[in-house]
Parts: structure tokens; sequence; C-alpha cells
């Protein structure tokens, strides 16, 4: 039998020409597709998702060792994430068939969760629950949650250290920092590791615009962030808390004040892996995707991972977490099987498989992507902090997040790193916009 036994692309004309291209913002309880009369028998799943790659192919045709007899079905949505997500939406409230769909920690899957559209997999995974608990990073558990409904469950994550380039370090005469160092060990060793000299310059200390990988510092200043993920709050903004402010300012002055960050203009006029790449960076803040980067040219930077700074000898260990997931919509006729499935794809033999070949840790099997390699070079610090840093958090903005990414927080973020606002007045700005935001946001805000 076939692993993938239908392969279709899913295109929004498709889904108009059936009557199921609905609106996304106004979710609905799935009613169970229709069944013949008296058939109880599984023949198939119906995945309906982004495209999957081979891995990922190989990963659900592992699942015929569990289930001979069941086919898996794909219908794959050829489009950027968000438009995905849209289309997934409409199948769901359209009482379609569906069976396993991927989902992240914002957007609409927020929704579905809050609107019942995804199975709680607390009664079909009483046995796998627990030991998903010893494995994921908790944090990320947690987000992949709805009061005490286990919605989803994260499938690769994505998570934030430094990288060093040994090679500036040697010739600079410094030693690589330890695991405890501050953001004034930091500071002290961007000025020694920095070479001025046009385009021959060495930065200490790499900064980048992009705030989704960023929001940690105020983190480890001891800041609730944006919004306080602790408790999900996604409705009452939190950037203007004094703790935010220092944070953001440190971080801007290592280019405004110190110099010793490439600024604006250089992070503009070239792409952020043609500088991770240059040589000319000794520090950067970084993420695993990095790693796969920097193994595709090891001739370019020998590079070592350490985590990043903590604001003070006794603040907290801090790491964002970028992830998917997937989940079981609730309306499934099969939720057994479907459950089984999203089981072994985040933690059994097919996460395994996907582990071993993917570009970032897969959540469930996370020490399967370090090679040897990775392990001699401090990578292990990419799964590790996930676990065991003091404040772990995802880059959820609620379920309006790339509206409120792009019109709101990216634009008040990059003002501050050009000089033209002061962070404190940024911060105190992004809250006034995001609570006008949300409250006149085309979709409720959870």
């Amino acid at each position: 039998m076939p692993i993938i036994a239908s392969r279709r692309t899913f295109l929004k004309v498709s889904l108009a020409a059936t009557g199921l291209l609905l609106s996304a913002c106004e979710p609905s309880a799935i009613a169970p597709a229709a069944t013949a009369a008296g058939s109880t028998e599984v023949d198939a799943l119906l995945y309906v998702g982004y495209p999957l790659d081979e891995t990922r192919i190989e990963a659900f045709g592992l699942f015929k060792l569990i289930a001979p007899d069941l086919d898996i079905e794909a219908i794959e949505i050829d489009s950027a994430w968000d438009d995905m997500q849209v289309q997934v939406g409409s199948v769901l409230a359209s009482g379609n068939r569906i069976d396993l769909l991927p989902i992240a920690t914002h957007g609409l899957p927020r929704l579905w969760a809050s609107s019942g559209q995804l199975l709680d997999l607390h009664p079909w995974l009483a046995d796998a629950l627990p030991s998903a608990a010893n494995g994921f990073p908790s944090a990320l558990l947690q987000a992949y949650a709805w009061g005490e409904a286990q919605y989803g469950l994260p499938l690769e994550f994505v998570s934030h250290a430094v990288l060093l380039n040994r090679t500036v370090f040697a010739d600079a005469g410094q030693p690589l920092p330890g695991v405890t160092w501050t953001w004034q060990d930091c500071l002290e060793l961007s000025y020694a590791l920095t070479r001025r000299g046009g385009n021959d310059a060495t930065w200490g200390w790499g900064t980048e615009l992009d705030v989704a990988g960023a929001e940690h510092w105020l983190w480890a200043n001891g800041g609730p962030g944006l919004f306080d993920r602790s408790v999900a709050d996604f409705a009452n903004p939190t950037a203007s808390h004094e703790a935010n402010h220092s944070a953001l300012a440190w971080l801007s002055q290592m280019w405004l004040v110190h110099k010793v960050a490439p600024g604006p203009e250089q992070l503009r006029s070239r792409s952020p892996a043609s500088l991770k790449l240059s040589g000319k960076l000794a520090m950067w803040m970084a993420s695993s995707l990095d790693v796969r980067l920097l193994e595709d040219q090891r001739d370019r930077v020998d590079w070592e991972a350490v985590p990043a700074p903590r604001a003070h000898a006794d603040g907290p260990s801090a790491t964002m977490v970028w992830s998917t997931g997937l989940a079981v919509a609730s309306g499934t006729r099969f939720p057994e099987e479907s459950a089984k499935l999203l089981a072994h794809m985040t933690t059994g033999e097919g996460a395994a498989h996907m582990a071993r070949d993917s570009a970032h840790p897969v959540a469930g099997r996370p020490d399967l992507w370090l090679t040897d390699e990775r392990r001699a070079r401090g990578g292990s610090v990419f799964v590790d902090l996930p676990r065991m840093a003091d404040r772990v958090g995802d880059n959820s903005l609620g379920s309006n997040h790339r509206e409120l990414l792009e019109t709101v927080v990216e634009p008040n973020w990059q003002a501050v790193f050009a000089g033209a606002v002061l962070p404190e007045t940024a911060l105190a700005t992004m809250d006034d916009q995001l609570t006008a935001s949300i409250r006149n946001a085309r979709l409720p805000q959870v």
C-alpha cells in the first residue's frame, strides 16, 4: 500500500469552487464529516497543510509499522504560512474532512483552540503525554495548551544563543566567554574585539534589527517582554515595563554609543547571512538555524556556541523559542488513530527520522539534532537552553501576531536602533499602539 495514498495541491481556486473558502475571522464549531451508513472502519487519515518534503513523507511512512492497514492522505497547500493557515481554517470551519494539521503558537491556531476546533489530546494520549512532558521543553508544551486542554504538540523549534568566531578571538588574544558571562563582560569583550577600518572593519558584536529574535533580552533583565507570556495574556501589552527600557537601551547602545556593532546602514546593505559568513563578526545573537548555515560554509567561520549573557551575575538565563506543531481537528472521525499519528510525528519514530536531517531540533527528540561536531562546538546550548533556562518563552503576539508585529512592534523597535527615538518612548508608544490595534483588530485577540 502507498505511504501517501494521495498527494494533491490545495489551491484557493479549488476551495472557492467547492464553496470552502470561508471567512477565517468567524471560526465555528466543526460538524463531523459525513460517513457511510454503519461505517466505522478507518482506511486513511487526512493531513491538510504545507507541502511535505521527502523526509516528512518518509516519517509519515514509518507510521505503517504501527498501523500497517492505515493509509495517510495529504492535501498540500503551496502557500506562505499565513495564507496556508487561512485555508486550513476554512476547511475546519466548513465541517469538511480533516484529521491532522500544522499549527503554531500564534495566529489562527489560537482562535481554533479557544473555539474548540482542535482536539484535546489528554484523553487520547494519556500514556504518551507524561513522557512528552519530560522530553519537551515545558515552555513549549505550555504554548500549545489552552486552559487545561493540550490542543497540540510542538514539532520543531528554533532557539537562541550566541555564536562566536574563534578566529577573531584568537587574533585578538581574547579568551572565549564562559557560560555565566554578563552584559558587562559582553561589552568589554566587544571593545577588545572590534577593529575599525572601513570595509575591513571587524565588529565585536552583531545586533540584528529583527525583534522576533531579540525579545529575550528584555526577559534577561527581569522584564515581561511585550506581553506576559507566563499567563498567556495577549490582551494587555507590557512593553513599557521599566525593566524592558534598560534592556533595549543596552542592546541599542552597542551601536549608537559604543560603536562595537554594525549599525542599521551596514545591516541593511547586506544580508544577515553574508554578514555572519564574512568573518567580520566576533559574536552575534544567533538561532539554531545559523548552525546549518555555518556548516554549509565550513571554511568561512570557525564557530563556537555559548548561552546569551545574563544582565548581571545573578540575573536569569533566557532564550526565545520559535516553533511549529501538529494538532488534530476536533471533528475528526478517528481521534484515537489521529492522536497516535500525531504522537508518532512529534515524539516517536517519525520525529526521530526527521531529527536526523532537520535544520533545527525536533521538539520531541532534540538530542538527535546534536551531531558530534555540534556538541564539540557547544551547540548543545540550542537544545539545553529551552529545557533549562530560567526564562523561556515563544515569540507569539497572540492571534493577531502578524499585524501587530509588522505595524507596531517592528517599526518602533527599528526606530530605536536608528537613534530616532529613545527606548522608553518607543516602548510606551508600542503599548499605546498595541492596545489600539487589538481593540480595532478583525480577529479576537487571544
